[in-house]
């Protein structure tokens, strides 16, 4: 092809590719969320089949969630008995949150600030005076 040839050859200015999001990332990521803004109590058990049947996916996809979750501190697992929000502390979202660098990047800092407070006080009336 000529350097003619390939000044006609149209721009399309196609955005770079992201990395193709599977069910259980997507999964993995609302529960984080719904654990992180405190939707669900310290200690409650989740329920493979109920969080299944609510999102209306198989339970494959949340089984990987909770595995992800369970490798992230946020769930844990208790032998035959399943998998349940672990006892977060206030410090332990804030360094959640700082090691996350919470994925929306794009948002200003003070956002980002703003919203790991209003889910730190969520998470402490969970716990309670301490």
């Amino acid at each position: 092809m000529t350097e003619a040839e390939s000044n006609n050859i149209r721009d399309w200015n196609f955005a770079p590719l992201r990395r193709a999001e599977t069910l259980s990332d997507r999964t993995t990521e609302l529960l984080r969320e719904r654990i992180l803004a405190g939707d669900f109590g310290l200690g409650e058990r989740l329920v493979e089949a109920r969080i299944a049947r609510q999102l209306q996916i198989s339970r494959g996809p949340v089984r990987e969630a909770l595995r992800q979750l369970r490798a992230e501190g946020l769930v844990r697992e208790e032998p035959r008995r399943g998998s349940f929000v672990a006892d977060l502390t206030i410090d332990d979202i804030r360094e959640i949150y700082d090691l996350r660098g919470d994925r929306g990047a794009s948002r200003p800092r003070h956002h980002h600030q703003s919203r790991c407070r209003c889910r730190a006080r969520r998470v402490a009336r969970h716990l309670g005076p301490t």
